[in-house]
Parts: structure tokens; C-alpha cells; sequence
């Protein structure tokens, strides 16, 4: 894992699996990309909820990682 700090925003880099995930689903709640019986598919929801609630951005992307970046206001 990588975690990139600037003056407006934090990016975590985190390699996992080869593909990515769908982020037109990642931040809803029980949506689980893997078949684990441990994951519940709420963190990334949680996430979003807490995000939204400072009214702040999270952003996926890949690029053969995952990279999360949350973005603070100007």
C-alpha cells in the first residue's frame, strides 16, 4: 500500500485484484467484489457516508492498482 499526501487531497494505492472494480457499484452498500465470506461489502459505503458527511470527494481509478483519492474543498 502507498499513501500520496498534497496540499488538496490523499490518494491510497493498493494492489489487489488484476482487475478493476466497478465504481459504478464500489461505494454502495453489501456490494462485494470478491467471493470472501469474511467481507460484508460495507467499508467502502461507510467510507462514502463519512466522505459525503464533510462534504469532501472520493475518486477510484486504476491502473493496474486500485488508487482511492479523496479530495478536500478549496
Amino acid at each position: 500500500m502507498e499513501i500520496y499526501i498534497s496540499e488538496n487531497s490523499i490518494s491510497i494505492k493498493n494492489t489487489g485484484d488484476e482487475k478493476a472494480l466497478d465504481s459504478n457499484y464500489i461505494f454502495k452498500r453489501f456490494t462485494r467484489n470478491s467471493a470472501s465470506e469474511q467481507s460484508t461489502g460495507l467499508g467502502l459505503s461507510i467510507v462514502n457516508s463519512i466522505i459525503a458527511n464533510y462534504r469532501l470527494n472520493v475518486n477510484y481509478t486504476f491502473d493496474g492498482s486500485h488508487i482511492f483519492t479523496i479530495t478536500f474543498p478549496k
